[in-house]
């Protein structure tokens, strides 16, 4: 505004600008001075604003590519990935040397496969997981820890690809000890309590922790364990985003 005010009283003093004053000359080479100082402010400031808007649409891009970023990381968090299960078993066996330090890595035959799934509440939908591996170890004398490994489902196509809210239409982990506790029928102290630990990982986040401890292990040889989930598979999508953040 002072600039614009300026710039026309120098134009009016110069086309008005008496010439019979004394010292004239010198008063027409001033007012042009302070004219093209006018103009030249002028340049710098529209040169300023030019550099400063291109700073912020450099700005306002780089935030919609962040935005944008985000928006695909988003997308592919709330998308099932991987799914895998970690089972624990602490068994209760009859005296037998303790061997904590020796680990037994054991591979599953045909009538292992099978044994652990997710199910929906009414058994309409289900998951079956392959299991890799298992290992044991005599931890103590009366203590036979068994560990298994079941890195996917069968068909994964099936599981993955669809949103984390899928996990809301399943509610139950089921197990079925009987093949593998056969193979310690000898062993298992069968008028004690069986002790079963599980976690379930979801695109590399830990959604599901469960702890408890089933029938005398005389009875899981002939029957299934199903435990409810559905409380923590229904905040499955919140756990792995506020993860994120």
């Amino acid at each position: 505004m002072f600039l614009d005010i300026l710039f026309i009283i120098t134009l009016l003093l110069l086309f008005f600008l008496p010439k019979k004053i004394e010292r004239y000359k010198y008063y027409k080479i001033f007012l042009y001075l302070v004219l093209i100082l006018n103009i030249g402010i002028r340049v710098h400031l529209i040169k300023q604003k030019n550099k400063l808007s291109i700073k912020i649409n450099n700005l306002e891009r780089q935030d919609a590519l962040k935005n944008k970023k985000i928006d695909n990381l988003y997308v592919k968090l709330n998308v099932i990935k991987s799914t895998s299960i970690d089972v624990k078993i602490k068994i209760p066996t009859i005296k037998k040397k303790a061997r904590p330090h020796l680990k037994k890595q054991n591979k599953p035959n045909q009538f292992f496969q099978g044994i652990c799934s997710l199910h929906s509440k009414n058994n309409d939908d289900y998951h079956v997981f392959i299991l890799k591996n298992w290992t044991e170890i005599q931890t103590s004398e009366s203590v036979k820890m068994l560990e298994l490994y079941f890195p996917e489902p069968y068909y994964p196509g099936k599981l993955y690809g669809n949103t984390l809210d899928y996990f809301k239409t399943l509610s139950r982990f089921n197990f079925d000890f009987t093949p593998l506790l056969k193979i310690y029928k000898s062993e298992i102290n069968q008028n004690l309590k069986i002790s079963i630990y599980f976690k379930i990982i979801v695109n590399g986040f830990e959604v599901v922790n469960e702890t408890f401890t089933e029938s005398y292990s005389g009875e899981l040889l002939s029957r299934n364990v199903v435990v409810e989930i559905e409380e923590q598979l229904q905040e499955i999508s919140n756990k792995i985003i506020i993860k994120t953040k």
